[in-house]
């Protein structure tokens, strides 16, 4: 295990308890989602933060990336790829990316719940993975030419 533990019991007390999220689940957009599939997902990103994420922060705070300003490449230690490459392959990229582009319809505070663990285990992690978050607001209110970028941005998996 690594530097990260997280507080799921915190999380679902806030989220059900304290917001009632509960009330909006199985409804309208959320209509596929109830309490057990919302926990499932924080149960199943708090496995994937407290290992396969947290375990690349270490190498990314000491090793960091080497950047080549001549070449405008920018080398990752391999232990953070590894972290970034299971969590794009999860899939959790898709809660950011709007529903019409293949995202994940889930209420906001649901989705800040993952943030947290993820911005908790490696912070860079969340932030490479945040092209979708970026194509959402350019295909919410973008030019259709941003639009169709933005479109690139989810299907490609662009990242920072």
């Amino acid at each position: 295990m690594g530097h990260y533990i997280s507080n799921l019991r915190d999380i679902e007390f806030c989220l059900f308890d304290l917001l009632g999220r509960e009330s909006i689940l199985g409804k309208s957009l959320y209509a596929d989602l109830d309490r057990e599939t919302a926990m499932g997902m924080l149960e199943e990103v708090k496995r994937l933060a407290e290992n396969d994420l947290a375990a690349s922060f270490i190498d990314g705070d000491r090793e960091g990336v080497d950047f080549n300003p001549a070449t405008g490449d920018a080398k990752l230690p391999a232990s953070f790829k590894k972290s970034y490459k299971t969590f794009m392959d999860n899939e959790w990229w898709r809660i950011d990316a709007p529903v019409e582009l293949g995202g994940t319809a889930i209420p906001p505070s649901v989705r800040w719940a993952i943030a947290e663990m993820v911005l908790g285990s490696n912070p860079s992690i969340h932030i490479y993975a945040s092209g979708t978050a970026f194509a959402h607001v350019a295909y919410m209110y973008g030019t259709p030419e941003q639009k169709n970028i933005a479109k690139l941005m989810v299907d490609k998996q662009w990242g920072a």
